[in-house]
This record gives structure tokens, C-alpha cells and sequence, in this order.
């Protein structure tokens, strides 16, 4: 799935214009290796990487893990499912330039944006549940299962069916500036 990025300011300096693993000399096995590691020190119980696509080129392979969090003083266990975005390399010039999938690129991605969610649980800038709450695995009634932030995202209906409590309601103020379109 590809994410919308025209709403997102054309002039920003602190962030990277171009992707910045783009030309990483670690191969995607050696990222692969290094994040098992740091997910077991994080206390992940369980890790699983399905690779399906990967093998044909055509996405990143999957990644779920299993925490362990407490809520409210009850131990509890959360799968966490992320498939990262396959990025694509540059490769020649003028009319014979090809745009590649850059699997060691996409993987070393994954590494630090784990290391960094990880980080900030582990300094308190966050906990485990809000870390990775999107991408939180939850059952479907259809008997197959997504993340959280996908059914939010894409079938807010069906949230209601998994959480029978939850209910989209518009703050006052944002339903009257939808109103009059500003």
C-alpha cells in the first residue's frame, strides 16, 4: 500500500529528500540478522518473517513479532505485524536508467525505524501498546486478520464489530468546519 505524501510540506529541511539507506553497503540478510537480535533484547517472544513477495522481488518480506505488555498490572501478549515499503534504486543514466527494488535499503529502514520505536519506549518517550499500536494484529470477523491501523484506516465499520464500544464520533467543532468547507 502506498502512502499519500501530497499533503506533506514540499520544503522541509530536517528530513531527508532522498532515501538516505539508499546506497547502505549492509545486505538485507544482515539487517534481517541484527533486527531478530534487538527485537529478543526488546523481549519479543516471538518472531516470524514471511517472505512470499521477497522472493519474487516484488515487496519486502513481512515482519510479526510477539510482546509481552502490562495492563494494569496484567500481563498480556500483543502480535505486531509490519510490512515495510519495498524501495527502489536508480540505476543508470539518461534513457537507460531502470528503477531497481533495493531490498538492503528497505530492510536497513526497518532496522532503524524499529531501533528508534524501541528506543523511545525503552528512554519513556512512549510505551510498547502506543509504540506500535497501528500496527497491532487484531482478528477479523471474516476469520483473517489485519493490524489496527489498517481496519481504522481502511473499514472503520468493521472496528466497531471487533470493539463493539467503539464509535466514530466527529468533534462538534471539526463537523461544522467540514460543513462550511474550510
Amino acid at each position: 500500500m502506498e502512502q499519500d505524501t501530497t499533503a506533506i510540506g514540499e520544503n522541509m529541511k530536517h528530513l531527508a529528500q532522498e532515501n538516505p539507506y539508499n546506497n547502505t553497503k549492509i545486505y538485507a540478510g544482515r539487517s534481517k540478522v541484527d533486527i531478530d537480535e534487538m527485537l529478543k533484547e526488546f523481549g519479543a517472544i516471538g518472531i516470524r518473517w514471511t517472505e512470499e513477495g521477497s522472493l519474487k522481488g516484488t515487496e519486502c518480506p513481512k515482519l510479526e513479532f510477539i510482546l509481552e505488555i502490562d495492563v494494569k498490572g496484567v500481563k498480556k501478549q500483543i502480535g505486531v505485524k509490519i510490512q515495510p515499503p519495498l524501495l527502489m534504486k536508480s540505476v543508470g543514466r539518461g534513457y537507460s536508467k531502470k528503477h531497481t527494488p533495493n531490498l538492503n535499503a528497505s530492510m536497513r529502514m526497518l532496522y532503524w525505524y524499529l531501533k528508534s520505536r524501541m528506543e523511545a519506549v525503552k528512554f519513556g518517550m512512549d510505551d510498547v501498546f502506543e509504540t506500535f499500536m497501528s500496527h497491532i494484529i487484531v482478528p477479523l470477523p471474516n476469520h483473517t486478520d489485519s493490524t489496527l491501523g489498517k481496519v481504522i484506516r481502511e473499514e472503520p465499520k468493521i472496528f466497531s464489530q471487533i470493539l463493539p464500544s467503539f464509535e466514530i464520533i466527529m468533534n462538534p467543532a471539526l463537523e461544522e468546519l467540514t460543513k462550511n468547507g474550510s
